[in-house]
């Protein structure tokens, strides 16, 4: 049968594609790869929403420091921006206690938050207070 014969020959097509679809493979591998697909974006998607924001470096650390209070203040004094309590969902220093001062994670409960803090570090240029987003390198290397 040539293959003009069968392009021509509705009854046939429909029969080859009625099988395919009664058939499990071709189901079978698309669910597959959609499945592993949807399990990535979620994976990096859940990374890049759990991870703490902003991980700030050279702020000085004293004795049972309050991390909100100390974000707080640099933003309001350094930066402009008025953050308050409300606005910050979680903040801790990171690694063991030293000599020297451990930066500061901190994740904002608001995108335009952490926005505008982003927008306004160039305020700091000078000190030795550095605001950088910290990201997975999964997260880092996702485009929108």
């Amino acid at each position: 049968m040539s293959a003009d014969r069968v392009l021509r020959d509705d009854t046939l097509i429909t029969k080859i594609v009625e099988k395919v679809l009664k058939s499990d493979i071709l189901p079978d591998k698309i669910s597959k790869v959609i499945g592993e697909k949807t399990a990535e974006i979620l994976k990096m998607y859940h990374e890049k929403s759990n991870t703490p924001d902003e991980p700030t470096y050279g702020i000085p650390e004293t004795a049972n420091d309050n991390t909100d209070n100390v974000i707080s203040a640099i933003c309001k004094d350094k930066l402009g921006v008025d953050v308050h309590q409300g606005t910050i969902d979680c903040s801790h220093r990171l690694g063991k206690s030293e000599n020297g001062s451990r930066p500061i994670l901190v994740k904002f409960c608001s995108r335009n938050i952490k926005q505008m803090i982003f927008n306004n570090k160039r305020k700091l240029k000078g000190s030795k207070i550095i605001i950088r987003e910290d990201l997975t390198k999964r997260c880092a290397d996702w485009t929108c």
